[in-house]
């Protein structure tokens, strides 16, 4: 399942000897969203002609790729900014060098992918430990700001803080791993023992079928959209 806050209390009270299991699916998308939504605040601050905005934004599925995969030798073409080809490994680093807290935020997806490729759940536990430190160092220094500042600490915002205060996307993931009703989901998720538990050949298929209604603008009869699924798909 997702981790949709209502599906595991459901499923304990239905099922009282199940394993819940989070679908890596949605925990690899979650954190992909993370990432790009860094990657598109850092792409804003440069000028449409700058070498960095083009990378950001035009090469994104670089930056959703594992790092080990990417070329490092051969200068691809289609790579182009100006008349300079660049290899894969090339515009990852123009990327990552523009914003520091991006780098941090890429390792931390690259080493949670890690873990659930090589199905290393007590890797995963010492990075959601090192999540709890660091969430508990935030505080602490959150608390003498307020202190220091005058102000309230009563908010929850992350923007009410200053940008160094602030959390950064992929930590609010892991918070919502962290939840008590997530957790065994989560840890669950990175055991080999249920590796063949997903729906993500299911959730491309859902995919498919919006996009084709989407750009259909809907069908009149259901057999002909039901029709144009199967030859979409099975191509």
């Amino acid at each position: 399942m997702d981790l949709n806050i209502s599906y595991p209390n459901i499923m304990r009270r239905l099922f009282h000897h199940a394993a819940l299991i989070a679908d890596r699916f949605h925990l690899v998308k979650m954190l992909h969203s993370a990432l790009d939504e860094k990657r598109i605040e850092v792409y804003k601050r440069y000028k449409k002609s700058n070498i960095e905005y083009k990378v950001l934004k035009f090469y994104y599925k670089i930056f959703h790729k594992f790092e080990d995969d990417l070329d490092s030798e051969h200068l691809k073409q289609w790579y182009r900014l100006g008349s300079t080809p660049y290899t894969e490994l090339e515009l990852l680093d123009i990327g990552l060098n523009c914003d520091e807290e991006l780098r941090i935020i890429y390792d931390l997806v690259q080493e949670v992918r890690g873990a659930l490729t090589e199905y290393n759940y007590l890797k995963m536990i010492t990075m959601l430990q090192e999540y709890t430190v660091r969430k508990s160092n935030l505080i602490i220094q959150r608390r003498e700001w307020s202190t220091k500042n005058g102000k309230k600490n009563t908010y929850n915002f992350n923007d009410y803080y200053p940008k160094e205060l602030q959390e950064n996307p992929v930590d609010y993931k892991f918070s919502t791993f962290m939840r008590k009703s997530n957790y065994d989901l989560v840890i669950n998720a990175f055991k080999e023992e249920y590796k063949d538990f997903t729906n993500g050949k299911i959730e491309g298929i859902n995919n498919v079928v919006k996009h084709l209604k989407s750009n259909a603008y809907g069908f009149k009869l259901f057999d002909n959209f039901y029709r144009r699924v199967l030859l979409k798909i099975n191509s």
